[in-house]
């Protein structure tokens, strides 16, 4: 007796046009050994916060266009990085150590 379980995935894209382009950042590698490239993009001034879990700030740094930040020291795990261009909104992803 075998089940058989089909699943469909669909995804719901919604744009305005009232809201701020956000820059194309690259974030690499993730997951990271020892470094973090970021790659804003944009020439305007980028503010980078890296924090563990809890919300410490572990690294915090001014840049514009592009940076590596050091992850030598920090154990392996889940971190936050928020990234912030200019005025714009800030945006957080998720970084992984190995």
């Amino acid at each position: 007796l075998g089940v058989r379980i089909d699943v469909a995935w669909q995804s719901t894209c919604v744009s305005s046009t009232d809201e701020p382009e956000q820059p194309p950042w690259v974030v690499q590698p993730n997951p990271a050994g020892d470094w973090l490239e970021i790659s804003t993009g944009t020439t305007m001034p980028t503010e980078l916060h890296l924090l563990d879990l809890s919300g410490r700030t572990l690294h915090q740094q001014r840049f514009s266009g592009h940076t590596t930040v050091p992850l030598l020291g920090l154990p392996a795990g889940l971190y936050l990085l928020r990234l912030r261009s200019g005025s714009g909104p800030a945006r957080t992803l998720k970084v992984m150590k190995w």
